[in-house]
């Protein structure tokens, strides 16, 4: 839920019902980004742990900082990773999963992980929808769907969002537009995969995608859903597979708003 007070944004987290005030930048600030909101630090900084990668990233509070922040510490492409990393990177195929394989196209991003997270772009991305079960704690890896944009700065978080409802209202409906019917019958399925779908202009102006995700909990701050938007890795190149970006490399200010702390690698 979010509300307009003066020249901010109250966005309320629906986790924990906390609110997040998101000042809108300056003239200038804006002409060095074109994502016009940023949230508000609190009194004091979460501490990084030692294990952390790039431990010297300075945490940065506008959108377009923080998006810049999680790729310093996830790497440029092509990114190499320790075994601790590699391991800690990994999705693993549940035992419904192995056993669908032949029939659900959910497997092929899990098949291309390895290249995905080695050369992908860091995007933000936001939910359409995704399994009930991932909105409460629990150990099941579960799929939904996230929209996003490969050309990031012609979108903000916001608008990403508003895409997403856009989307989300077509569920269980039938759109008599040739281009809104489809979109409509794959979110009402759950069971279609897709992977790079454009979303049509009526949908948004700004060209935007689709993608599949199987969200991996032990990625997830707190093993769970908390919030809509969270940073993705996508494929560069067709098909686009994605996969929500381990919360080891999110910027601390996205951590904070989760309630979170930053995941530290057991060796």
């Amino acid at each position: 839920m979010s509300v307009k007070i003066d020249s901010a944004e109250i966005v309320q987290c629906p986790k924990c019902s906390k609110k997040l005030r998101l000042a809108k930048q300056s003239p200038s600030e804006a002409a060095g980004a074109s994502d016009a909101t940023e949230p508000r630090p609190r009194a004091t900084n979460t501490p990084q742990p030692p294990s952390s990668p790039a431990a010297a990233v300075q945490p940065q509070t506008t959108w377009p900082g923080m998006l810049n922040e999680t790729r310093q510490r996830f790497g440029n492409a092509p990114r190499t990773f320790s075994d601790d990393e590699k391991a800690y990177l990994r999705v693993k195929f549940s035992f419904l999963t192995r056993l669908l394989s032949s029939a659900d196209k959910l497997c092929q991003p899990l098949a291309a992980q390895e290249s995905v997270f080695r050369d992908g772009v860091i995007v933000w991305g936001h939910l359409i929808q995704a399994n009930n079960q991932l909105f409460q704690p629990g150990k099941r890896d579960l799929p939904g769907e996230m929209v996003y944009a490969l050309n990031p700065p012609n979108i903000t978080p916001e608008e990403l969002g508003q895409v997403a409802a856009g989307l989300g209202s077509l569920k269980g409906t039938r759109p008599a537009a040739p281009a809104l019917a489809p979109i409509a019958n794959y979110l009402t399925d759950e069971y279609i995969r897709v992977f790079g779908l454009p979303v049509p202009p009526a949908i948004s102006a700004k060209p935007c995608m689709i993608s599949t995700v199987y969200f991996v909990r032990h990625h997830l701050p707190n093993w769970m859903l908390s919030d809509g938007l969270m940073p993705l890795v996508v494929s560069p190149r067709t098909p686009h597979f994605a996969f929500v970006l381990p919360a080891l490399y999110w910027p601390e200010m996205l951590l904070q708003h989760w309630q979170a702390a930053r995941p530290v690698i057991r060796k």
